[in-house]
């Protein structure tokens, strides 16, 4: 993402506190009459200290009251600014934080294949965070230094013309001098933040499965991966960065010493010609001081801004190529209207002339080619084949993980991508081998997307499932928060929660993803039971994939899959009639 993005990004999170924005800027202005004013109390003492005249404690009257009132204004603009940044940053925060977390929960599935969570989660910090940082630079440091810079370089014009020339070209050699440099800490800047999500990303993946490398013992390996990726690739990039900064400290510092030397000898000379007094020459020695001090500090944390701006479009880049999902916000994810348009009744399932790859590191891996499949409202199918014969990529086809190559996928008549995301999800419940639960309270993962719905109704479908009572014996009944993932929860449990999700959804489409190949004998009998209820009360379309033949046994129709072909098809009974056919041999063997 380029600079003008990032920048359309926060005003347009910006919106109803930007004249608070423009009040700080404003602040940071008047701020900048700092050394102005105080130079100018200098100069006005020393006139008055180095005439002639006898003195009086009244001759000191104005200056002493200048100096005063600049001093309390001063504090007070500090105060200001504070209170300022009260009012104003905490919201823009939230905003920011909402509007980037949307941003990346409408991605696109393979958005989330392609970026480690780790990844994710850096990035999502550094987008948020770095919009306070860059704007405290912009107002603080760069509108600050920029108001000094003009409002001294104009008050030495107006002591002494040529004064004003020498910083004014001392200030555009510097500049001149200067970018390029900072031009290359941009560049490096941007590379060395890409490395460095990606090993947050790393790192995060390593806790992820932190019970696999305790299991086997594995903790100085990863280590010594980790320490292998920061060696080879941070690192390099680290001191690529550091080099340029130096390169730009370096030949800034050679400017400001020249400048500094040769405008205050050119000082002297101004006073031992009686061209300035002494009140002038203590004016000069401020507003040079200061915007010496000035611009060498902007162009300091200009390289500090740089850094933040190349780590934004290091961590804005991670949506380069990503389209967010487009989600209809007419469509109500509650009970009454989660139907729409498309699903008043049970619809009809077609895959006409699919053709679909996977696509890794520019190698191609085909599933399907002209692949056709019809299944009727209420049709109970079993998929099964080998791994890789494209069970699971039907699944990930009809909820719009990936996109056909060619040929459509129909509800009813109507093209899956013509219809609005929400209302898909709606309407569609997804029963996985790994049940994925928040760390939330049982009764908030039963509920999930149906909040609403009738706690006493809940208790019902429990012991339906017989679960009910289980949750009553934990120590806080359905307000008993599960661990992380649900770590703390069997994981026939989990496919019970699951499974009154689904009953709660009254979903008119149901797909089981190998739900119970996890699962005992007894608990998986448990499970389909259940399922069965679950069918008599909804009819459903069910489309099971499972390994295991008895699983889809009593299904309408078994579907035979084998390199992204439907191979054969029927029911059980038709199938195993026939001994030359796969289904038969695969029956044979499981049944031994």
């Amino acid at each position: 993402m380029n600079v003008k993005s990032i920048i359309k990004f926060y005003l347009d999170n910006t919106k109803g506190y930007r004249g608070l924005c423009v009040l700080l800027l404003f602040n940071s202005f008047l701020m900048s009459w700092e050394a102005f004013v105080f130079g100018k109390a200098k100069e006005w003492l020393l006139n008055i200290i180095t005439s002639d005249n006898s003195l009086t404690i009244s001759n000191f009257t104005y200056p002493l009251v200048l100096l005063t009132v600049g001093l309390c204004f001063i504090e007070l603009l500090h105060f200001n600014k504070q209170l300022l940044e009260r009012f104003a940053f905490p919201y823009i925060n939230k905003n920011l934080f909402i509007a980037i977390y949307a941003k990346i929960q409408s991605m696109p599935y393979m958005f989330f294949q392609n970026n480690s969570v780790g990844t994710i989660i850096s990035k999502l910090r550094c987008i948020c965070r770095n919009y306070e940082y860059l704007f405290f630079d912009v107002t603080d440091v760069v509108a600050l230094n920029n108001f000094k810079i003009i409002i001294n370089i104009t008050a030495l014009f107006a002591v002494h013309k040529m004064l004003g020339i020498i910083m004014l070209t001392y200030c555009i050699v510097f500049i001149a001098v200067t970018t390029p440099f900072l031009m290359n800490v941009n560049k490096c800047v941007v590379v060395e933040n890409n490395i460095f999500h990606v090993i947050i990303g790393t790192i995060a993946d390593k806790l992820t499965n932190i019970r696999t490398i305790i299991t086997n013992h594995y903790f100085r390996h990863e280590k010594t991966l980790l320490d292998q990726d920061i060696s080879n690739n941070y690192i390099p990039a680290k001191i690529k960065t550091y080099r340029q900064e130096l390169n730009f400290l370096g030949y800034g510092g050679v400017c400001y010493v020249i400048m500094m030397v040769f405008i205050v000898y050119y000082t002297i000379s101004l006073k031992l010609s009686k061209t300035i007094n002494v009140g002038d020459i203590a004016l000069v020695i401020t507003l040079i001081t200061s915007t010496s001090n000035a611009i060498w500090s902007l162009m300091e944390n200009v390289s500090y801004i740089v850094d933040e701006i190349g780590e934004l479009q290091s961590a804005f880049s991670i949506f380069d190529g990503s389209k967010g999902i487009n989600i209809d916000s007419s469509v109500q994810n509650t009970n009454d209207s989660s139907e729409g348009k498309y699903f008043h009744k049970i619809p009809v399932l077609e895959f006409r002339h699919v053709t679909f790859n996977y696509s890794s590191n520019n190698v191609v891996y085909p599933v399907f080619k002209d692949f056709n499949l019809m299944i009727h409202p209420g049709e109970r199918i079993g998929i099964i084949g080998v791994s890789g014969a494209g069970k699971t990529s039907i699944f990930s086809l009809l909820l719009k993980y990936f996109p056909c190559y060619s040929g459509e996928i129909l509800i009813d008549g109507v093209n899956v991508n013509d219809i609005p995301t929400e209302e898909l999800m709606n309407n569609v419940s997804v029963i996985p081998q790994n049940i994925t639960l928040f760390q939330r309270s049982i009764m908030d993962n039963l509920r999930y997307g149906h909040e609403d719905f009738q706690e006493e109704k809940v208790y019902e479908l429990c012991k339906k499932v017989k679960l009910h009572d289980v949750i009553m014996n934990l120590p806080e009944g359905y307000n008993t928060v599960i661990g992380e993932s649900g770590g703390n929860i069997s994981g026939g449990q989990k496919q019970r929660i699951a499974i009154v999700r689904a009953f709660i959804k009254r979903a008119k489409i149901i797909l089981l993803d190998e739900a119970t190949s996890a699962l005992d004998l007894i608990t998986e009998q448990a499970i389909t039971d259940l399922l069965e209820l679950l069918y008599q009360e909804t009819h459903p379309t069910v489309i099971t994939i499972s390994h295991k033949l008895h699983t889809v046994k009593n299904m309408d129709r078994i579907i035979v899959l084998e390199d992204g072909n439907i191979i054969e098809q029927g029911s059980h009974n038709s199938l195993i009639a026939n001994n030359d056919s796969l289904y038969a041999k695969l029956w044979k063997i499981q049944q031994a």
